[in-house]
């Protein structure tokens, strides 16, 4: 999720609370405010997911990070790369045999489809029913208005 122009306050309040000298508190609370945005469409990449033993939709998640060198936070939502999960054998049951796989190996699979394989999205559908910046920044901007007050309400009214 990429935050523009179009949406001046949220970007006039960041900017504000970077001035007032507290730019890692923005970046820290800015990237949870992203995060908790993204928990909905993560919720409906999992029910969208095919389900045949959970392990793809237990790999679904949310991160956060800042981005290196550059003062901005980003969120992502996906099959967690360092998931591991028994293979099981065709009964369901494990077996002997079972290897250790990883869900990421097989998602992109599901996802768009392969040689062998119809798609079955579970990402897009959910991104187009959740995750539009549109619906999102609204969150963002609330869950940081939440911040902001919490932060400030120590202060003495009328200073700012």
């Amino acid at each position: 999720m990429k935050v523009t122009g179009g949406e001046k306050d949220l970007l006039s309040i960041i900017g504000e609370l970077g001035e007032l000298g507290e730019p890692r508190w923005v970046m820290q609370t800015y990237a949870r405010a992203v995060k908790l945005a993204l928990k909905p469409v993560a919720e409906a990449a999992k029910n969208f997911a095919p389900w045949e033993y959970g392990n793809l939709s237990d790999a679904i998640t949310v991160t956060s990070r800042k981005v290196k060198g550059e003062n901005i936070s980003e969120g992502r939502m996906g099959v967690n790369s360092q998931a591991w999960f028994v293979k099981r054998g065709e009964s369901g049951k494990l077996s002997s045999t079972g290897k250790l796989t990883r869900p990421v190996a097989y998602a992109p699979t599901i996802e768009f489809g392969g040689k062998y394989v119809q798609a079955q999205p579970f990402i897009r559908p959910a991104y187009h029913a959740k995750g539009r910046p549109e619906q999102l920044l609204p969150h963002v901007k609330k869950t940081l208005v939440r911040a902001i007050k919490r932060r400030t309400k120590f202060l003495t009214p009328g200073v700012k």
